[in-house]
């Protein structure tokens, strides 16, 4: 009984071992938790700080790049241009003009706006976090030296900080954005197209063709640089968030990425929804759901992207095998598809887009400031271009929608077809096949060249246009001109006539099957038939002429040969006397003479972002 005694107590100092034991343990893994807790909200602070720097840079950018408006500009140049006398114009003269220009814009516009940017000091993103513009300035350039040749370029060297409150934690980028002012051209009248192709219109008298602006190139999507591989994760159920690491696959429903890392060995997949928000990819596969969301993401995907049902992409950079798309939206996007872009529905804003061929399945197919190269087709079934510069190396193909261009540049190296018509306005199209649409052809404000033939099925509707066509132009029921210049190397077929006014056509064939109506109109061309003709305050030079019926009101017919030449209203020449009346448009009947002194422009491009330094 002593012994059993001499026991008593002894479970009492296990019980008392086990609370320190317990203790000590929850005690290193509290301070495990609270250490893990610190340093996460340490990585997200630090993130949050780079994110205000990149936003300020995107809204500091955007600002600056907005001031640079070059329609204003140009037309700024043309109107120095225009007080110059052209029998005294030298290219060192018109040199003087593109400086006077770029100076004026560097000294008054945008040394202005970055005082002022600078001075709006720091911008809330989020509280506590803000960023603001702590330096910019543009690097000075020998204005006396520039030579007619050189291209002046002017560099803004900008930095951008983030910062936390009053912690003292921050984030600074360094960016450089770049304004060119190319060389001017001057194109003279024997070479009235600067296309490149070698293709010109035919000489047939009258003089100052037609003066075109190049469309603007597309600006490339910035690169994204692909993560490595890192350390394994364990195997993740559900939402992903704040990890760095290798994954081999995910397959689940719905879930969520957001502030994360992630090299995948094979593919993401899911037949829901996923969300991503402000993380990396890097997927050797593919990334398939039936819904995706993604925003401020950098993603590098070897196969294919795939949202069958919805796609909604903003402020990210993507470079993909292949993209297929259900009801697809992007903003803010720069994008790289190495093979196809194919969706279902588009509307695209403020992005910048290369890809191999482009595919859109219905009539919704909406650009709004963006760029965008297609290295082969364009297929769509309609398109709503606005504020955009599109450039197609192959055919375009709107199918039965309709083309809809608004201050934009197009250009298209093979065919274009509209299956539902082509309405353009305040653009420059370039277009090196032939164009075809069954519907209407309709242009206001804008630049047009085709490299092949025009074929307007429902007639056509120009004003204030400047268009030049090697080939021939179909216009097969009503044609009608205002205030525009034409230039067609084929045959203009009219085949239910058309009314012009103040305009100038330049044709080496005109056919008209109906009437023909002029007013305050030139035409020169070598063979004109119409079986009537009405002028009224115009002028016509061919050389052959058949009309059935001419009817004049203070108006000049010459020609050379004619199947009536007892028309009293026109007047016949010979080889000598038609090369003085009709070998130029400045001549002694003519009230508003043209210069010979060629066309000058100058062919602004928007700023480029050239480097940002973290």
């Amino acid at each position: 009984m002593d012994i059993l005694n001499k026991e008593r107590g002894f479970a009492l100092v296990i019980v008392l071992f086990a609370i320190v034991f317990i203790t000590i343990i929850t005690a290193v893994f509290m301070r495990g938790a609270i250490s893990n807790t610190v340093q996460e909200k340490t990585v997200d602070e630090n993130n949050l700080v780079v994110v205000s720097a990149e936003a300020g840079l995107d809204y500091y950018k955007f600002e600056l790049e907005k001031i640079y408006n070059t329609k204003d500009l140009e037309e700024s140049f043309d109107e120095k241009v225009g007080e110059i006398d052209f029998k005294k114009a030298t290219p060192e003269i018109y040199n003087k003009v593109r400086i006077e220009i770029a100076r004026n814009f560097k000294e008054n516009i945008l040394d202005s706006r970055i005082n002022s940017l600078k001075n709006e000091g720091s911008k809330t993103l989020v509280k506590p976090f803000f960023h603001k513009l702590t330096a910019a300035e543009v690097i000075d350039i020998p204005w006396t030296n520039i030579k007619p040749e050189d291209p002046i370029v002017l560099l803004l060297d900008g930095d951008v900080i983030g910062e936390m409150g009053n912690n003292g934690k921050h984030k600074a980028l360094n960016f450089k954005l770049i304004y060119e002012f190319p060389p001017v051209k001057i194109t003279g009248i024997d070479s009235p197209d600067d296309s490149g192709d070698g293709a010109t219109p035919p000489e047939i008298g009258g003089g100052g063709m037609p003066n075109l602006k190049e469309p603007n190139s597309p600006r490339n999507p910035e690169e994204v640089v692909g993560i490595g591989k890192m350390k394994a994760c364990s195997k993740i159920i559900g939402n992903i968030e704040n990890k760095e690491c290798t994954l081999s696959s995910k397959n689940e429903e719905n879930y969520n990425i957001n502030k994360s890392k992630l090299y995948i060995t094979n593919s993401l997949d899911s037949w829901g929804k996923v969300n991503v928000e402000n993380s990396y990819f890097n997927i050797l596969e593919n990334f398939k759901s039936k819904d995706l969301k993604v925003g401020d993401t950098d993603l590098v995907i070897k196969g294919i992207l795939s949202a069958w049902n919805s796609i909604d992409i903003s402020g990210s950079k993507l470079v993909v095998g292949n993209l297929n798309g259900g009801t697809t939206k992007m903003n803010k996007v720069h994008l790289t598809v190495k093979q196809k872009l194919e969706m279902q529905t588009a509307d695209i804003e403020n992005s910048f887009i290369v890809a191999n061929d482009y595919q859109v399945n219905s009539v919704t197919n909406k650009f709004n400031k963006t760029d965008m190269k297609v290295i082969k087709d364009y297929r769509s079934s309609g398109s709503d271009i606005e504020n955009s510069n599109i450039e197609v190396g192959g055919i375009m193909n709107t199918g039965g929608g309709i083309l809809n261009l608004g201050d934009s540049s197009l250009s298209v190296g093979g065919n274009t077809i509209a299956g539902n018509g082509f309405d353009i306005e305040n653009s420059i199209v370039k277009i090196g096949g032939n164009f075809e649409t069954p519907v209407k052809f309709k242009g206001d404000d804008s630049d047009i060249f085709v490299g092949g033939n025009i074929s307007a099925g429902n007639g056509s509707d120009l004003e204030d246009v400047n268009l030049v066509v090697i080939g021939s132009f179909t216009s097969d029921t009503h044609f009608k001109l205002e205030d525009s210049k034409i230039s067609i190397g084929g045959t203009l077929k009219l085949g239910n006539g058309g009314k012009t006014e103040d305009s100038i056509i330049w044709a080496d064939r005109i056919i008209s099957s109906t009437t023909l109506d002029l007013d305050d109109t030139k035409i020169y061309g070598n063979y004109l038939k119409s079986d009537i003709l009405i002028l009224e305050d115009s002028r016509v030079c061919v050389k052959d002429l058949e009309v059935r019926k001419l009817s004049t009101d203070d108006s000049k017919v010459y020609y050379l040969n004619s199947s009536k030449p007892e028309h009293s209203n026109a007047t016949q020449l010979t080889v000598d006397e038609y090369e003085k009346k009709c070998g130029s448009v400045n001549d002694e009947d003519s009230d508003e003479p043209v210069s010979s002194k060629g066309h000058v422009h100058i062919n602004l491009q928007p700023p480029v972002l050239d480097k940002v330094t973290y």
